[in-house]
């Protein structure tokens, strides 16, 4: 038994409730639920290497050491034994060594990000490899217990799937980043409908990221939602994001330092998980922040009362009406099993990308750009 937040089963169970999950995706009964993975898994090309690498994913759980080398190990040897070819039991051993390759990618990365996209694309080599890792992620996901699969973890999936597939069909990505800013551009100009001068004034406030982070329907919930606030100097809009079975909240105020760590804090204390958050900062210095929230068992905020109490508690903090340091402090973690792991701070940064910006920032400075939206950038917080 893996003793932990998340896993209801002990490992033989998972691995049998895997591969039930597999065959009703196969028969189209979870269409609804698992959309991508129904209409990919009859195209692959040997459906025993998937069914395999589902059997053995986590058959070296217990053993000591990473159970993903220990598992493809055992795939090299028991595969042949079951008539396996010399080609099928290589795959069988990548899935099984690679199956968190996906998951983690997805719900830790920054799918905007070109290189998050190569580095997957590089590990995964080709596109019958894509789907097979696509359909053993999302059985092994759903097969950990109940709630834990949900419509945002589908969503990151999918999108870390096409531009992986697109990469690996084409060689390259079609759709470029300055072609991907304007076609949203265009979008939300038919959404919005406004006059070309107010439009184009609107686009200028923002940084080509946010652009790139953000999905088409939240640009237009943002552009709404500025629109409506005028000179306001907050704005908070709290609501339920089926697409994502989260709610979504966003805040649009004065940047300042600090800013993130209240709404961060407010929202802890409204009884609320971020299990994304995307922060943007405007070229006139206006912070711009989209978290998607659900309570402690995974579900989103759906209720009038509680969503005004949440927005509620973020304009309290931000005004430094809440006290948050105290509360935050006298406040117990919202699932008491978490207790039991000692888990220590780790901050990871890339120098690379780090190096880039700066170099990016220096050539914007000396093309006589005065104002880039300070330090802040688009990041993903899991849950």
């Amino acid at each position: 038994m893996q003793f932990d937040m998340y896993h209801h089963y002990t490992v033989d169970e998972h691995s049998i409730r895997a591969i039930g999950l597999l065959a009703r995706i196969e028969k189209g009964e979870l269409q609804a639920d698992h959309p991508l993975a129904t209409a990919i898994v009859n195209q692959l090309v040997s459906r025993r290497v998937l069914y395999m690498s589902v059997l053995l994913h986590d058959i070296a759980k217990g053993r000591g050491g990473d159970h993903s080398v220990l598992g493809a190990d055992v795939a090299t040897k028991l595969c042949p034994r079951f008539g396996f070819t010399a080609a099928e039991t290589e795959t069988v051993a990548w899935l099984v060594r690679r199956h968190l390759l996906m998951s983690a990618t997805a719900f830790k990365r920054d799918l905007s990000d070109y290189k998050t996209i190569m580095d997957f694309v590089e590990a995964v080599q080709s596109p019958e490899r894509l789907r097979l890792l696509l359909a053993l992620t999302v059985v092994d996901i759903r097969a950990v217990g109940p709630g834990v699969w949900n419509g945002w973890k589908r969503q990151l999936l999918g999108d870390l799937y096409e531009a992986a597939e697109e990469v690996l069909r084409l060689g390259h990505k079609q759709s470029g980043r300055r072609e991907k800013i304007d076609a949203k551009h265009e979008a939300l100009a038919v959404s919005l409908d406004w006059d070309a001068a107010r439009f184009a004034t609107y686009l200028r406030r923002f940084p080509e990221s946010y652009w790139i982070a953000e999905p088409d329907d939240i640009l237009l919930r943002n552009a709404h939602l500025i629109s409506d606030a005028g000179d306001k100097p907050l704005a908070i809009s709290a609501e339920v994001y089926p697409a994502r079975g989260a709610t979504l909240v966003t805040v649009h105020t004065a940047d300042h330092p600090g800013l993130f760590y209240r709404l961060a804090g407010a929202i802890h204390l409204a009884g609320a998980s971020i299990i994304d958050a995307r922060i943007h900062t405007t070229r006139d210095g206006m912070a711009l922040d989209n978290f998607l929230v659900q309570d402690p068992f995974g579900r989103p905020f759906d209720e009038p009362a509680r969503l005004k109490r949440l927005a509620q508690g973020i304009e309290d903090g931000l005004a430094n009406r809440a006290h948050i340091d105290e509360r935050l402090a006298a406040r117990p973690l919202a699932r008491t099993r978490a207790d039991a792991f000692a888990i220590e701070a780790n901050v990871l940064i890339d120098g690379e990308e780090l190096s880039a910006r700066r170099e990016a920032l220096r050539a914007a400075v000396r093309a006589g750009v005065r104002s880039l939206g300070g330090s802040r950038s688009s990041t993903r917080a899991r849950p």
